[in-house]
């Protein structure tokens, strides 16, 4: 049995067919609203917003009772289709959820999640068949299963200070991910604004049926986001957590008190799996600029000097790693660049070629270029992360905190994502 999922590569072109069945329809342009009337779904064309307040059992199972047929053609069509390409069988990966511990309130929430749809289908259209499997309702497990396998290889990077006229922060990223030959994952996205009345309310850009974090804000201007890295050996063997409920747990909690130091402290006590890095942001404006922004390089080796996690802050960029062929650093303090390997935590530099250190090094041309007038806007921020995106860059993102705006680029089928047309709003817009 294989003990952990291989990172995902980018497809292209690669077909697996899988055992079909009869999915639901999925809903069309409207409003709808869930029965208690907590939450809200508004779709208009290509573009989901979920908005879900409560109790997180409340938020799952409306989140499951809106979004029911959706999750089932995700779960069925690419989830399943993942599973096939990575040559693991349903019984071997259900075994994997055994050293993966689910905090209780989340749990909550995908159990809800799991109610909502059987209230919300008949048997029929929530019917799903993995490879090698009988037909059956979609299960808990399924859902759990979606929740580990999520390894992204995206791109990222934050300017702020001398790199904007007003000195506000910009964010933009790129997530991209393995994308089907049906291009389901692009056409089951959906933007998610989370508000329990008891932690931080957020916003989450998202797949239909994923409630952990993979691109956030939270009400305070806190910005979050996965990244994954080469894969390297833990020291746990399980209770680890999915990283997009880890990146979760930060979204909530961490708040204008806080900094980048805070967040790689609580990472420390988190089993993680494989690598990762997180990038974190804060609202530039009234913090010190070396304050606003750091990526925390995660991973489960515990017996690393700085323990699970280690910090790479803007002050680290003079110094990061170079060789002949690639050059890292950065000669200024007021911003910073996330690709998919380490750079503190580990300063081998990935080999000619590698996607990786290519996407950094050609957002370190464009951020240097794009800053010299001293002020990088939208447009230029979009052009950026356009010119390091990839068949299945899923969506991208640019976030401006400071003024809680956010601004989404959701992929069309066959189509990337920055290429596709911004949707603008502001925070507060997400939860009125």
């Amino acid at each position: 049995m294989k003990k952990r999922f291989i990172h995902a590569a980018i497809l292209l072109g690669f077909s697996i067919l899988s055992c079909s069945v009869d999915l639901p329809q999925s809903k069309g342009d409207g409003t709808y609203t869930s029965p208690d009337g907590k939450a809200t779904l508004t779709v208009d064309g290509n573009v989901r917003i979920l908005k879900l307040s409560g109790s997180n059992y409340e938020m799952g199972y409306n989140y499951g009772y809106l979004l029911g047929a959706e999750i089932v053609n995700v779960m069925q069509d690419y989830i399943f289709w993942i599973l096939d390409y990575e040559d693991l069988g349903y019984d071997d990966a259900a075994s994997i959820l055994d050293n993966f511990t689910f905090d209780e309130f989340y749990l909550d929430e995908l159990e809800g999640m799991l109610a909502g749809i059987e209230d919300a289908l008949p048997e029929e259209d929530r019917t799903v068949k993995p490879r090698g499997e009988k037909a059956r309702s979609i299960a808990l497990d399924d859902i759990r299963i979606a929740h580990i396998i999520a390894d992204m290889d995206c791109s990222s990077f934050a300017v702020w200070a001398e790199g904007r006229t007003d000195s506000t922060l910009l964010l933009a990223r790129n997530m991209d991910y393995m994308h089907d030959p049906d291009d389901i994952v692009k056409r089951f996205q959906v933007i998610i604004s989370y508000d329990d009345g008891t932690n931080q309310r957020w916003v989450s850009t998202s797949i239909c049926g994923f409630t952990g974090c993979l691109t956030g804000m939270n009400e305070d201007g806190v910005c979050v986001m996965m990244h994954s890295t080469n894969e390297y050996l833990s020291s746990d063997e399980d209770d680890f957590i999915p990283r997009g409920f880890a990146l979760r747990r930060i979204v909530e909690t961490i708040g204008s008190s806080n900094t980048p130091a805070d967040i790689e402290t609580m990472l420390d006590t988190i089993p993680a799996q494989t690598g990762n890095n997180f990038l974190i942001c804060f609202p530039s404006l009234g913090r010190e600029s070396g304050q606003v922004a750091g990526i925390v390089e995660y991973d489960g080796d515990a017996t690393h000097p700085d323990g699970r996690a280690t910090l790479r802050s803007p002050s680290d960029n003079p110094g990061l790693p170079k060789n002949s062929s690639y050059d890292q650093t950065l000669d200024f303090t007021y911003g910073i660049i996330n690709t998919n390997h380490y750079l503190k935590r580990n300063t081998e530099i990935p080999e000619s070629g590698t996607s990786s250190i290519e996407r950094y090094m050609s957002i370190k041309q464009n951020l240097i270029e794009a800053k010299s007038d001293g002020n990088i806007d939208l447009d230029e921020a979009r052009e950026i992360i356009r010119n390091v995106q990839t068949g299945g860059t899923i969506h991208s993102v640019i976030f401006e905190p400071d003024a809680m705006r956010l601004h989404f680029f959701l992929a069309d089928p066959e189509m990337s994502a920055p290429d596709c047309q911004r949707h603008d709003y502001d925070f507060e817009d997400l939860f009125q």
